[in-house]
């Protein structure tokens, strides 16, 4: 799926046939919307976060994926669940993130080890405390009756270092605030009772849903199964940019395979024409490239 679809195409360069199957075109487009993505370094498509982001001393806070949906939960404090210590190595240390728990070492003839604790098979505290027991000379413990806290809601950390006799913390948010999406805005959540957010660095922890419907073709691709909410600016200059690949690909007497199997090639396609276009699809980015 894409934030356009063959058929979308078809109506927008007024193919005298819709529905006809054309393969070449159908994964042009789909490499197009990929790229599209990757330019404007967002996710359009509805999904889930969980997200710790900086205290503004405001308000308001702007969250990097939108359109926001759906506010699940916001905290702004937390608490220790966990504590973790090395023993018998020359370093140590542990990154945490949105999707797993990696322990690194190296012992002292210099041979690095890693170990990676994947959220999904460590749901909560408890079960990700026995699995990091279970890996030789690291050992924790779980702090006071927190053993069912989601693992996925622990606060990131990023190579950060374990010293002998020392240990490290893993916490998760505490306490939930009410806000709420603000007005005129898709992108950002205030306070409901107008209070600020407490400053600070990755110290708000938002879990929200957030994203567009993407439209999908049925399976002739005759008309839209799913019409999605797609900004329509947005739809549209993706439907000039698969055109001029399209064009550039078909005019190109050095392209032999007319395929998308030559992927370097028409991914340079691509590319230029997206730059072309970027004037009118920055206003859908999060960054300039």
């Amino acid at each position: 799926m894409g934030i356009t679809t063959k058929y979308l195409y078809d109506v927008y360069t007024n193919a005298e046939e819709l529905g006809e199957p054309n393969t070449r075109i159908e994964n042009i487009i789909e490499d197009v919307c990929d790229l599209i993505q990757q330019a404007c370094n967002r996710t359009f498509e509805t999904a889930t976060y969980k997200e710790w982001v900086d205290g503004s001393q405001t308000n308001y806070l702007f969250l990097k994926n939108y359109p926001i949906t759906k506010i699940k939960r916001v905290s702004q404090s937390s608490i220790d669940v966990m504590d973790i210590n090395n023993s018998g190595n020359e370093y140590a240390a542990i990154t945490s993130n949105g999707a797993s728990i990696i322990l690194n070492t190296i012992d002292d003839e210099g041979t690095e080890f890693e170990t990676v604790l994947n959220y999904a098979s460590n749901a909560n505290v408890s079960s990700l405390a026995t699995s990091i027991n279970a890996v030789s000379t690291w050992t924790t413990s779980v702090i006071s009756d927190y053993g069912s806290k989601l693992s996925s809601n622990i606060k990131p950390l990023w190579g950060e270092n374990i010293y002998d006799n020392e240990s490290i913390e893993l916490t998760v948010p505490y306490q939930s605030i009410s806000v709420r999406v603000s007005d005129n805005s898709n992108n950002a959540i205030e306070t409901v009772n107008g209070c600020n957010f407490t400053g600070g660095h990755s110290n708000v922890f938002v879990h929200y849903v957030a994203g567009y419907v993407l439209p999908v073709d049925n399976d002739q691709h005759s008309e839209l199964r799913v019409a999605g909410n797609v900004p329509s600016g947005l739809t549209l200059v993706a439907n000039m940019i698969c055109k001029d690949v399209i064009d550039a690909v078909e005019g190109d007497m050095n392209m032999k395979d007319e395929t998308i199997g030559n992927y370097k090639y028409v991914r340079g396609f691509v590319l230029s024409a997206i730059r072309r276009h970027w004037e009118d699809l920055q206003e859908y980015a999060l960054k300039v490239i």
